[in-house]
């Protein structure tokens, strides 16, 4: 169903700048959802009235604020945190330099490998299929420290649901789009449900296409699902 085309974030940057912005727009979208409810009760009925009036503004507001304090627990378990010693299984080499482990929980782990061009000796050497002794965060390698004598028997190799979009473009794997995809869908979806007349043509065909590429992603990652299984 996807072409070859693969990108894959290896996640390993946390760029300050972008932690920069994306803590101003959580800040904003926090301090602005506080000033529209205003001073009215938390009720289920209020709610529903505020979400009918501000439903497009709601939802991107929650979604900068979950995107935030997502990014802010990732950069505190992959940099913040002390690196422990741990043993991973190398499952793939992509692109010559991306190394896709995998950890005995199935958890999937990238390290890029950037290697001297002017010289052809390579401290070690890597082999899929070896085990290696490495330091290691959550979700990334901070060191490879070599070959390993132990082994285990890893559990099935979990993926994102969310960090891994397959469309008809081609694979994009650990890449916050498909949350993206979602954000842009929901307005016309909720239009389909809550509004009358005219606006339910407008919300069909607002979400079409987003939701067309959310229903392909998903068949894709049943599919895949059940072919592994």
């Amino acid at each position: 169903m996807v072409n070859k085309t693969r990108i894959k974030n290896t996640a390993e940057n946390y760029d300050a700048g972008g932690r920069v912005v994306i803590t101003i727009l959580m800040a904003i979208s926090i301090f602005l959802l506080v000033i529209f409810w205003g001073n009215q009760p938390v009720t289920w009925e209020n709610f529903k009235t505020f979400f009918m009036d501000m439903g497009m503004e709601v939802i991107f507001f929650a979604f900068f604020i979950v995107v935030g304090i997502y990014c802010w627990y990732s950069y505190f378990q992959n940099v913040v945190r002390k690196p422990k010693e741990d043993i991973l299984y190398l499952k793939e080499i992509y692109n010559e330099n991306v190394l896709l482990f995998v950890d005995p929980k199935g958890n999937v782990l990238m390290k890029t490998v950037r290697f001297n061009m002017f010289d052809k000796k390579k401290s070690i050497t890597f082999e899929e299929g070896k085990y290696y002794k490495v330091l290691r965060h959550k979700n990334t390698v901070a060191k490879i420290i070599g070959l390993s004598s132990k082994k285990f028997v890893a559990n099935k190799v979990k993926q994102s649901y969310w960090l891994n979009w397959y469309s008809p473009m081609g694979a994009f794997e650990n890449i916050m789009l498909l949350p993206i995809l979602y954000v842009i869908a929901a307005p016309g979806v909720i239009s389909i449900f809550l509004s009358e007349g005219f606006d339910k043509i407008w919300g069909l065909l607002y979400s079409a296409f987003p939701v067309y590429l959310i229903i392909y992603d998903a068949i894709y990652k049943m599919k895949d699902r059940n072919k592994n299984s």
